[in-house]
């Protein structure tokens, strides 16, 4: 006898993803949540400083899910790349994330993230809302993954990489938004285009198009078809 729609694991995955979507974006709690795309997205800038041989000193965390990370370079080429890695970053973590759930790692994915936010923390967060946000995080996912039903941790690792997944096309719209009506303001596609004198808005549109294809390909290959509900 066939499942009923409601038991299918298209429905199930599905009614998850969108507990978590909802969950981004209720009033407090889902700003707290969405700072960890924040956290990957200055991620990418430290990370490519570390392949480069440069030396990041500080990144800073703020509550209105902004970041700032403080990356000294010795070679303009250098800037531009720390630069570029920002907000592509995220789609390719969002990816990775799923590929992860889908193979069943939810604990070793809470544990990963345990682990980075608290190399972060001790390595780069300095401001006191980043500090108590870090612990904080660290210590929430400690204590779903060592005390709550499994059920409470395989939502909270779902939760983790649809935060990344929708955050990464979300942040380039609003990226493209300043970038038209305040370039100087447009943080990496400004700093990009007083590199190599690209407009801000063409770098805006250019991470957006990226984010996009990464995050269809993450659909393609990780989410099921809708049709698999009935």
């Amino acid at each position: 006898m066939a499942a009923a729609w409601w038991e299918t694991e298209a429905f199930r995955f599905y009614a998850m993803l969108g507990g978590c979507v909802l969950g981004m974006y209720l009033p407090k709690v889902g700003r707290y949540f969405r700072m960890l795309a924040t956290m990957v997205h200055e991620g990418g800038h430290v990370l490519t400083a570390l392949l480069l041989g440069e030396k990041p000193k500080k990144v800073s965390l703020f509550g209105d899910t902004s970041g700032l990370a403080l990356v000294q370079t010795t070679a303009s080429w250098k800037a531009l790349c720390v630069a570029l890695a920002g907000y592509p970053f995220p789609p390719l973590v969002a990816f990775g994330s799923f590929w992860a759930l889908a193979n069943g790692w939810e604990t070793e994915y809470l544990w990963t993230v345990v682990a980075l936010t608290g190399i972060f923390l001790l390595c780069y967060i300095r401001n006191p809302f980043g500090v108590f946000w870090s612990l904080s995080f660290i210590a929430l996912h400690l204590l779903v993954v060592f005390k709550a039903p499994l059920f409470w941790g395989e939502f909270l690792a779902r939760l983790d990489a649809t935060v990344i997944f929708v955050d990464a096309v979300g942040a380039c719209l609003q990226l493209v938004r300043v970038a038209f009506r305040r370039p100087e303001a447009s943080g990496d596609a400004y700093n990009i285009s007083r590199i190599i004198r690209i407009p801000p808005q063409l770098t805006a549109l250019g991470f957006t198009a990226f984010a996009l294809y990464m995050d269809y390909c993450c659909m393609h290959r990780f989410f099921p078809l809708f049709a698999d509900i009935t």
